[in-house]
């Protein structure tokens, strides 16, 4: 339970991954690709000024009635407001200038306004004419607007190429996380794996197979499946040829293992129980019928005769069981107390011994299949229980000081899913 939790979790991170590198990726392209924007606008104050200076000197020096420095002038003062304002040109979205690059903003404003008024105060002349000496300064006004544009433009292209190094930073960040996550995933993959395959080979072996192995068998088909289906999906996304080598392996252990799985389900099918209603007390007497109880133990029935749905048969199994276990759990004199109580939809069975008890690392998995702590002890019997009583609908489970086992039956059986 605590590998499949692993894997979940696993699997969960590597989905929060994939998710968070694709909005990562799609924030930095669209913040590098406004900042690209803003270069263009930056970039077009040249295009523009020098527009804005070659009309003055065609309206000044060729006469050319045509040429109107003035919509230069307006179109260039609009792009300068553009960059810092941020707005709409062309559908292409200009962001606000950001705060760190209001400096180099301000020095295109002061020189944009000297340029302007170098104008203006010639615009006033009579037939608008500049001498060479006024267009010099024209000329170094005009300079000195593209210096400091071209200023702009360089820090703001310095801006996209850190954009770019985190970026490359960062996709190489995920990369490793994303190889460490998919390492992590298949060393727990493998291991849970390895563990089934090693206890399918130990019951193969083992004489008594019945019902426990058909019941193992129908239980591992599904999570095979599942495992199978997610080793796929980190096969497409995975590039690391050992990885690929570790995952071809685990698949070919699938395989095997799920053959495996088909031959034991064809060869023994679960025993479906056969529900009838029967005393609990009279299924309780003939399973302690077939025990040989000490002298020095003492067992008490439930005091209420419950009415029970079950398979007589296999209920016997299940109490012949803790019985006999609890027995043999207490040295010398001691006692076993059964107990039974109804609520409206359930049957609650307390098996409770006065024996020392289930070693604590054993607890957890007690019904496991071939867990036992004692000497002697195959590992089938609790786990034979735990299979008829869910195939009663019902849950079995244990505690200790005192050690008590807890079994809950529906009043009517329910099918199993």
């Amino acid at each position: 339970m605590k590998n499949k939790f692993k894997v979940t979790i696993i699997i969960l991170i590597q989905i929060g991954i994939i998710i968070g590198s694709f909005l990562t990726l799609a924030i930095f392209e669209s913040e590098t690709a406004l900042l690209g924007n803003s270069i263009n606008i930056a970039g077009k104050n040249r295009l523009l000024s020098s527009e804005f200076v070659n009309e003055i000197k065609d309206y000044t020096y060729l006469k050319n009635p045509e040429a109107n420095p003035q919509d230069k002038l307006a179109a260039l003062e609009e792009n300068i407001h553009l960059l810092k304002n941020g707005g709409m040109l062309n559908e292409n979205k200009i962001p606000m200038l950001n705060p760190e690059f209001e400096k180099e903003w301000n020095e295109i404003e002061a020189n944009f306004i000297a340029l302007e008024t170098e104008y203006l105060v010639f615009k006033e002349k009579e037939n608008f004419n500049f001498t060479y000496e006024e267009m010099a300064n024209v000329e170094q006004n005009f300079s000195l607007f593209l210096k400091s544009s071209d200023q702009l433009v360089e820090k703001l292209g310095n801006q996209v190429k850190k954009l770019s190094e985190r970026l490359i930073i960062l996709q190489l960040l995920l990369l490793i996380f994303n190889v460490a996550v998919h390492v992590e995933l298949i060393i727990i993959v493998t291991h849970i794996y390895k563990n089934e395959f090693e206890k399918s080979k130990k019951l193969e072996k083992l004489a008594v197979i019945g019902e426990l192995s058909a019941r193992l068998s129908h239980d591992m088909r599904n999570p095979l499946s599942n495992l199978k289906m997610s080793l796929e999906l980190i096969d497409a996304r995975i590039t690391d040829e050992s990885s690929r080598d570790k995952l071809k392996i685990m698949k070919r252990s699938i395989d095997r293992i799920t053959h495996q799985i088909e031959n034991v389900l064809d060869f023994v099918r679960t025993k479906e129980p056969s529900i009838s209603t029967w005393n609990l007390n009279s299924i309780i007497q003939e399973s302690m019928n077939q025990i040989k109880i000490p002298n020095t133990i003492k067992i008490s029935l439930p005091a209420e005769n419950l009415l029970v749905c079950c398979d007589k048969e296999q209920m016997e199994i299940v109490f012949l069981n803790l019985i006999k276990n609890s027995i043999e759990s207490i040295d010398g004199e001691g006692t076993v107390k059964i107990e039974s109580k109804e609520t409206a939809k359930e049957i609650i069975i307390k098996i409770q011994d006065s024996g020392s008890g289930i070693p604590e690392q054993y607890i957890d998995q007690i019904f496991d299949p071939l867990v036992t702590f004692k000497s002697k002890g195959t590992g089938l019997g609790l786990a034979s229980c735990q299979n008829i009583v869910k195939n009663h609908g019902g849950i079995i489970s244990v505690k200790n000081n005192p050690t008590t086992f807890t079994i809950t039956l529906p009043k009517k059986r329910t099918l199993r899913k």
